[in-house]
C-alpha cells in the first residue's frame, strides 16, 4: 500500500553517520507488516520500570495497566529491510502544561545493526540486534525471536477481525542522555483488530523474557491486532525535557 503523498509532504532530510553507517532522517517505511497484542499487567510491576516519575502508565483499574507486545516485518524502508519486536506501554506525560500520550518503549529487538545504531542513536530506541523468523499464514502470524541462542520468544496469534484503513500519528517515548524523546510514526495502514483474541506466547530465557514475566501479564490479551499493509514516516525525535 505504498501511498505517495505520505512523502511528498517531507521537504528536508538530516543525516547521520556512526562509524560505517549512514542514515537519514525522517525515515521512510514503504511497506511494513506486523502483528501486536494487548494485555493486562500490574500496574505496580510496569510503574517500577519507567525511567522516570513523568512517565505514567496508564490504568485500566486500581491495580491493572496495558502492556503491548509486537513483531513487525518492514519490508522496504530507508534503513533496508529488518524485522522488528518489542513490548511497549500505553504512558502520559505532562510537558509544558500539556498531556502528551502514547507508548513508552521498553524492549526492541531489531535485525540488522543498522536499524539497532540508527534507533538508539537518533531515538534512544532500546534496540539490540537479535535472530527474527515471521511466518505469515492463512490463518495464524506468528514470530521466533532469539539472540545467541538465547529464546527470548514465540509468539503467535490467530487472525480475525474486520479490516480497517486507518490514517493516525502514533507517539513515542523514550529515554536518551538523561532526557525524553518523543518521537511520532505518521502511519496510513490497513489493520484489522479482534477483542479478546486468541495469541499463543511462550518466552525463552532471555532478560527480555523475564522482563515480560515481570509485567504479570494476564492469561489472554485483551486484543490482538494485524497490520495487514503500512506506510509510516518516522519523524525526528524531540526532547520533553529532563528525565
Amino acid at each position: 500500500m505504498y501511498n505517495k503523498d505520505l512523502f511528498e509532504n517531507i521537504t528536508s532530510y538530516n543525516e547521520f553517520k556512526k562509524g560505517d553507517l549512514t542514515w537519514t532522517l525522517p525515515l521512510r517505511y514503504r511497506k511494513a507488516g506486523g502483528f501486536t497484542t494487548m494485555y493486562s499487567a500490574s500496574y505496580d510491576a510496569v510503574k517500577s520500570i519507567m525511567p522516570s516519575e513523568r512517565l505514567k502508565p496508564y490504568r485500566i483499574s486500581p491495580n491493572r495497566t496495558l502492556v503491548m507486545i509486537c513483531a513487525f516485518d518492514y519490508q522496504d524502508t530507508d534503513v533496508g529491510p529488518y524485522g522488528e519486536g518489542g513490548t511497549c506501554i500505553p504512558t502520559c506525560i505532562e510537558h509544558n502544561g500539556k498531556k502528551h500520550r502514547g507508548l513508552y518503549i521498553h524492549y526492541l529487538p531489531v535485525t540488522t545493526e543498522l536499524a539497532r545504531v540508527a534507533g538508539i542513536e537518533s531515538y534512544g530506541f532500546p534496540k539490540f540486534v537479535t535472530d527474527m523468523e515471521h511466518e505469515h499464514g492463512s490463518k495464524i502470524r506468528s514470530v521466533k525471536i532469539k539472540e545467541n541462542d538465547r529464546h527470548i520468544m514465540d509468539m503467535s496469534v490467530v487472525k480475525g477481525g474486520f479490516a480497517k484503513v486507518l490514517s493516525m500519528k502514533l507517539k513515542m517515548f523514550t529515554v536518551r542522555n538523561d532526557e525524553i524523546i518523543q518521537s511520532e510514526f505518521i502511519l496510513q495502514v490497513v489493520g484489522r483488530f479482534k477483542l479478546f483474541g486468541k495469541c499463543d506466547l511462550t518466552l525463552g530465557d532471555h532478560p527480555m523474557a523475564d522482563g515480560i514475566r515481570a509485567y504479570d501479564i494476564g492469561k489472554r490479551p485483551v486484543m490482538t491486532g494485524e497490520l495487514l499493509d503500512g506506510t509510516l514516516v518516522l519523524q525526528e525525535g524531540v526532547s520533553l525535557g529532563r528525565v
